[in-house]
């Protein structure tokens, strides 16, 4: 086929078949995800799962009262969160493509066609023009491509391209024509290793769940023998009969585990992801809400964040005119050329409210390889470009003062005359140098507010940028950026110095993509919680590498799909608000957590004891559900959604534990003094019937989780105060209505006697909870449960997998036998 003076044959079929038979084909670079399917077995098949499906089925099958089996409805409701979870993340993992073109067009077989971009083979001829999508890393032979690499480089600037030069995947042609050859196909191309690197369902990497999963584990190592042990010695040792021996073994297993936790969590963070759409955020992973509340330090590149990726005049310095003379005289130059880049729109930007006053009669379009622009009129050409271009011969005072405004952060552009006419690559002869304009980048209005929040919640910036770091300075400390002196050109950087400079300076300019991930696997290794904002290609490593990654969604597909956070409005200021989000939804889970901790530490306490207690317990599952919906369930989730913009500190289990334990201890020795009027006091337990004496423990338990509740409410407003009273009315009524005493198995038609026990146990514990509050303070700064939690597992580790090895070796020697008897036999 012949383009210009030159005849390109293409490859022919026979070359295309033996190239995709040797493996040089593109080839479809999907990494494969999980199956819908096994997504739904590992949430539904899971041990927790299992644990309470074989206590519903005791309950069923020994008719221990359907009543009891409310905690099922935890089961579900966390299987269910679990699956759209990973769903959700699935769906944004298969849809991940740098490359959004569908076709290409080739030359084979001598004629042009479109083939798809699974379909490129090595050595394939591709012609590219102006709009198109680069798909696979080519050399230019024919033509010539202006390029914007500014989603792989994160430089600005177009690219100028010619014979010789190569083209990358992912980058988008602003203009021109060319015929490319293709040096790189398949999983080698520029844009399919970012792709595949980005390609994996990373773990969530929430604090919170992994200290509620690893305590959970614990829990289910202790409860299963203990509850198997509680269940012998009451059958066999103490006997009281098969039903209430294994009624109190499923109510306090049931009990020891948090279950409401899990689904609490995950409801706050929906209800968090919910709240940051309100402000044009959208959260693409559930876990984004606690990872942004506990960054402390946030990368972020210049474009699209501190400025709003255009160009703006900042002043003009004029030579032997006056300035609103050169005014004019740039409003009808750059009119009348019509160039449509940055800095044309920000000449026109600037000049908008004169007139044009004269119409060229010929033009010069601007060109990355010229550097400049011209217009020609009646008096002469009047050309705009960069100095170096149009000022062949410059004096020292020209070049002195180009380089102090470059130092500033300026991009110096002049505005000459000469008495010719221009034409196109003409050399510009005796040009008159009318007036220097500096451009600069737009800052965005709302920047220097959105970094003051910053500053003042702790939270460091670092700047990471493609442009001159001399440029990107100039822009942070006109945005008001902080440290602003602590720059660094990131080029000179070897990798030996990168962990020492991503902690000293604040500013970063010449970053490669690469550098960018370094630059945050640094910062991680160094224990910090790291964000990062981007919207390139060059930005989607670092962004799935990052703690919390967002992006805008003027950006790539590439970047909006691996990022956690998507800011709708592409508006750095939305940041201040969503961060407020998720740090009111964190802090006020761990506060509110500690209320179903209370529930899990009582119930292991009591199944310690009871081993040695010939006695059935003084309540029953259905009681203790009922305590957990009214004390627990629902003041959890509304505590969850109140204000607090703290930062987040500290191990979750470890807060959650010391403020649990209080209120634990109390409900345990409240129960232990009903148990003992059972065994002891019997003339007064003769005056109650089974329901009765359960029924007086039960209120016995309120009021103490009452009592932690309104510690937990602390400090107490008018809306908390009547959530307390509400919720007290609820309880007080479920003794009232005949469904609910029905269901849960409660009497309202107490002896006179039962104020002889409640009032003097609920005023002991008044007095005694002050006293457990005082003794675990700086229970979680010691980070007890947290190390004896990871001593724990770290051995059930080394224990699974020293039977794992001692297992293969069994196998081995087990085959090496048979072996060795099938030889014997031949």
């Amino acid at each position: 086929m012949e383009i210009g003076q030159y005849y390109f044959k293409g490859l022919t079929d026979e070359e295309v078949s033996q190239r995709i038979e040797d493996g040089k084909v593109n080839g479809d670079q999907n990494v494969k995800t999980k199956s819908v399917g096994e997504i739904i077995r590992t949430h539904v098949f899971t041990f927790f799962n299992l644990l309470f499906l074989i206590f519903a089925a005791i309950i069923l099958i020994f008719d221990l009262g359907f009543t009891q089996l409310g905690f099922m409805g935890v089961v579900f409701s966390n299987a269910l969160i679990g699956i759209i979870q990973e769903l959700t993340a699935k769906k944004t993992i298969d849809k991940l493509s740098l490359l959004s073109a569908p076709k290409v067009t080739v030359i084979r077989n001598e004629i042009e066609k479109e083939i798809e971009l699974k379909d490129i083979v090595m050595d394939d001829i591709i012609k590219l023009e102006t709009g198109d999508q680069v798909c696979s890393d080519a050399v230019l032979k024919y033509g010539y491509l202006e390029v914007n690499e500014s989603l792989i480089t994160g430089e600005s600037d177009t690219v100028a391209k010619r014979p010789g030069d190569q083209v990358y995947s992912g980058s988008y042609i602003v203009s021109g024509k060319a015929v490319t050859q293709v040096i790189r196909v398949g999983k080698d191309n520029y844009a399919t290793r970012i792709s595949i690197g980005a390609k994996y369902l990373k773990p969530n990497n929430s604090v919170i769940m992994k200290d509620i999963i690893r305590f959970i584990k614990l829990m289910t190592f202790v409860l299963v023998p203990v509850g198997i042990i509680l269940f012998c010695v009451k059958l066999l040792g103490q006997d009281i009969g098969y039903k209430t021996a294994l009624r109190d073994s499923v109510t306090m297993m049931v009990g020891m585990i948090p279950s409401g936790l899990v689904a609490l969590t995950s409801a706050v963070f929906y209800v968090g992801v919910i709240k940051m759409a309100r402000h044009k955020a959208l959260a693409q992973d559930l876990f984004a809400t606690e990872a942004l509340a506990r960054v402390d330090i946030l990368c972020i590149d210049k474009t699209g964040t501190i400025t709003e990726g255009t160009m703006e005049v900042a002043e003009i310095i004029p030579f032997g005119y006056s300035v609103t003379e050169i005014e004019q005289i740039l409003k009808d130059v750059v009119t009348g050329i019509g160039d449509n880049n940055t800095t044309a729109n920000a000449i026109k930007e600037y000049t908008e409210l004169r007139y044009k006053s004269r119409d060229p009669f010929s033009i010069v379009s601007f060109s990355s390889a010229r550097k400049w622009s011209a217009a020609n009129f009646e008096d002469g050409g009047y050309i705009i470009g960069a100095p170096e271009f149009v000022l062949k011969n410059m004096s020292e005072t020209d070049r002195d003062l180009i380089s102090k405004q470059a130092l500033k952060g300026y991009r110096v552009l002049v505005l000459a005359r000469t008495a010719n006419p221009l034409i196109d690559d003409d050399n510009i002869e005796n040009p008159q140098i009318l007036a220097y304009v500096l451009i600069t980048d737009k800052i965005r209005q709302e920047a220097p507010e959105t970094l003051a929040y910053f500053a003042k919640q702790g939270v460091k910036i670092k700047v990471l940028s493609g442009d001159n770091p001399i440029t990107v300075r100039s822009v942070a400390e006109r945005a008001g950026l902080e440290d602003c002196n602590h720059y660094v050109d990131a080029s000179t950087l070897s990798d030996e110095d990168i962990p020492s400079a991503i902690e000293y300076y604040s500013i970063f300019g010449r970053v490669s993509p690469d550098q960018k991930l370094k630059f945050v696997k640094a910062l991680k290794a160094q224990g910090h919680t790291v964000g990062m904002t981007g919207d390139g290609v060059n930005d989607v490593l670092a962004l799935k590498e990052s703690d919390c990654s967002i992006a805008m969604a003027a950006g790539s597909d590439a970047a909006k799909n691996v990022a956690q956070i998507v800011l709708l409005d592409s508006n750095f200021a939305s940041m201040p608000k969503i961060v407020g989000e998720g740090r009111k939804s964190i802090n006020n889970l761990v506060r509110s957590s500690s209320l179903y901790l209370v529930k899990t530490f009582f119930s292991l306490f009591n199944a310690i004891v009871f081993l040695l207690i010939a006695t059935p317990l003084p309540y029953i599952l259905s009681h203790q559900t009922l305590l957990g919906g009214i004390t627990t369930g629902v003041p959890s989730f509304l505590l969850a959604l109140e204000k607090n913009e703290e930062r987040i500190h500290g191990q979750f289990i470890d807060n959650v534990i010391e403020k649990s334990l209080p209120g634990s201890f109390s409900l345990f020795l409240a129960v232990m003094a009903m148990t003992l009027v059972g065994i002891f006091a019997t003339s007064t337990r003769a005056m109650f019937t089974d329901i009765q004496f359960q029924s007086t423990t039960l209120i016995i338990m309120a009021f103490i989780s009452f009592m932690y509740l309104f510690q937990v409410c602390i400090p107490i407003n008018k809306k908390r105060i009547g959530m307390i009273f509400l919720l007290a009315i609820a309880f007080i009524v479920s003794f009232i209505l005949p469904i609910t005493q029905q269901t849960i198995i409660i009497t309202n038609d107490l002896p006179l006697e039962s104020i002889y026990l409640i009032l003097p146990i609920a005023l002991v514990s008044i007095p005694l909870f002050i006293l457990f509050n005082f003794l675990f303070i700086g229970f979680g700064r010691k980070r007890l449960a947290s190390n004896l939690i990871d001593s724990f597992m770290s051995h059930m580790v080394e224990i699974k997998d020293f039977y794992s090895e001692k297992h293969k070796a069994q196998i081995n020697k087990f085959k090496e036998k048979r072996i060795a008897r099938k030889k014997l036999k031949k």
